[in-house]
């Protein structure tokens, strides 16, 4: 690669944590999960041999982490020239890296490129396709048990409030021959499918937070490193509590107009 055009592309210098991203025809970046394998550090000499032929001892100028262990242990990074002479492709190159304004128009630019020159030109999109298949079928496949999740807990939130209006149909008849309005039980049935709610997410979420840190630290690399950084968000939280509640109240509509339509004589006469 040639650093100057390629890091206005892809912002190695960020990624670098040992050593400098600057690169001579004897100089050779490597990822850390590399480094690591081999024993390397910043400075020292790698003899790098190629399919074609090829060999050069190259000096370690850098280290750097792209946060994915299988890219960190497959890519490395050295001079346009020095991978010319490497390969046995002196004037050639392998590959061309675009940017774009638009990254989602990226497919787009890439068939235009196909149309009017004779290369092979893949958007990102394409690239990534199995990565994309992945993501869509682990969104899906969440969507699914967060839908039978949601479902069950409403089923059992309103079989307990269906239970609750059963065994209290003498005291929902005695407050309503007290002058209590449809609304006002209405509105005690609507509140306990609420509340039931809410608390089903407090304990829910106390339980799965100890759960998932208790997998956290156990579950590791074959190296014994993290297998990927944990990150709570709160919002997260409080969607859930607030999704649960709304839950509980949908659930509890059907024993709420049910005990809300008792009849006052009957439910006392039992």
């Amino acid at each position: 690669m040639e650093p100057d055009d390629y890091f206005r592309i892809v912002r190695m210098p960020d990624y670098i944590i040992a050593g400098e991203p600057s690169l001579g025809t004897d100089d050779i970046l490597v990822g850390i999960d590399l480094a690591n394998d081999l024993g390397a550090t910043v400075g020292d000499k790698l003899n790098i041999t190629t399919g074609p032929g090829g060999s050069r001892i190259l000096t370690i100028r850098g280290i750097f982490d792209l946060g994915n262990r299988g890219a960190n242990e497959r890519n490395t990074y050295v001079q346009l020239r020095t991978a010319q002479s490497l390969l046995n492709l002196i004037g050639g190159v392998t590959e061309i890296d675009l940017t774009v304004v638009d990254v989602y128009a990226a497919e787009t630019v890439a068939q235009d490129i196909g149309a009017v020159l004779p290369v092979k030109a893949e958007s990102w999109i394409v690239t990534n396709a199995q990565f994309f298949t992945a993501i869509w079928a682990q969104t899906l496949s969440s969507l699914l048990i967060r839908s039978f999740v949601g479902l069950s807990v409403a089923f059992g939130i309103a079989a307990v409030l269906i239970v609750s209006v059963l065994q209290r149909s003498k005291d929902i008849g005695i407050l309503r021959a007290m002058g209590s309005s449809r609304g006002k039980i209405l509105r005690i049935f609507l509140i306990q499918g609420g509340v039931l709610g809410f608390l089903g997410s407090l304990l829910g979420s106390f339980m799965g937070g100890i759960a998932l840190f208790a997998w956290y630290r156990l579950a590791r690399q074959a190296n014994g490193a993290e297998l990927f950084p944990l990150v709570v968000e709160p919002s997260l939280f409080l969607f859930s509590a607030l999704l649960a509640t709304i839950t509980g109240v949908l659930a509890g509509m059907v024993p709420a107009l049910r005990a809300a339509r008792l009849d006052p004589v009957e439910a006392i006469r039992g």
